[in-house]
């Protein structure tokens, strides 16, 4: 069924050409001559520790985390946590930088990142779009992340995010210890981050508040993976 196919076509690492190295700390292939790690084992514990399930006949869901595998798509559940201040992440999980993020989520970095890893998104950075949906009267509201951020109070230019997966070190997945699904800023322990200039200010961004419901609102946050990245 899709849930065995697709889990062993991705548990299975690619081979590394010639001088190209295994897998680095992000989950990507390192270059030769970079300092190796066990990634592909902590990857492999972690779907291990993980359960998949089958929904449909083109659906994965692993805890309150979905799969569309037709369009590489994967979705979960957040609310909006802040519409005022300097915001430095998009999405953090509730035990992350909630001081300092648009919308929190209960779905663990972790349950995110296997969602990404059985869609074929292992040799990361590549890009990202990031649409964010709610209920309202009428059709549902339906955004582009970067419309609901404003940078310097202007709004954020269009286009793509960066998933890079965070990283596995000696403390474990960082993306889990520190609760960083989305980063406005450039931050290598979130799963991914604004490649956009201004994300190297940590004072830029605040919220598109004209644009979003109240505080505590469930929304629903949508990753789709480019399919020419493949």
């Amino acid at each position: 069924g899709l849930l065995a196919a697709t889990v062993t076509a991705q548990t299975t690492p690619r081979t590394p050409a010639p001088g190209e190295g295994d897998v680095n700390a992000a989950g990507r292939f390192r270059a030769a001559g970079e300092p190796a790690t066990n990634v592909i084992a902590n990857e492999q514990a972690l779907r291990e520790r993980l359960t998949v399930q089958q929904v449909g006949t083109d659906g994965l869901r692993i805890g309150p985390v979905d799969v569309a595998v037709a369009t590489r798509t994967v979705s979960f559940p957040a609310e909006v946590n802040q519409l005022q201040g300097i915001l430095e992440y998009a999405v953090v999980h509730r035990s992350g930088k909630v001081h300092e993020a648009l919308f929190r989520t209960e779905a663990r970095p972790e349950e995110i990142h296997l969602a990404c890893l059985l869609l074929g998104v292992t040799n990361a950075p590549v890009p990202l779009a990031v649409e964010v949906t709610w209920d309202r009267n009428g059709p549902p509201a339906r955004h582009a992340l970067e419309d609901l951020l404003r940078v310097n109070g202007q709004p954020m230019s269009p286009g793509w995010w960066r998933y890079t997966g965070s990283e596995f070190d000696a403390a474990g997945f960082a993306a889990t210890r520190d609760g960083s699904v989305i980063a406005a800023i450039r931050d290598g322990g979130a799963l991914a981050e604004n490649p956009r200039p201004e994300a190297m200010d940590d004072n830029a961004h605040s919220a598109a508040s004209n644009l979003l419901p109240r505080v505590g609102m469930p929304v629903r946050v949508h990753l789709r993976f480019d399919p020419a990245a493949r």
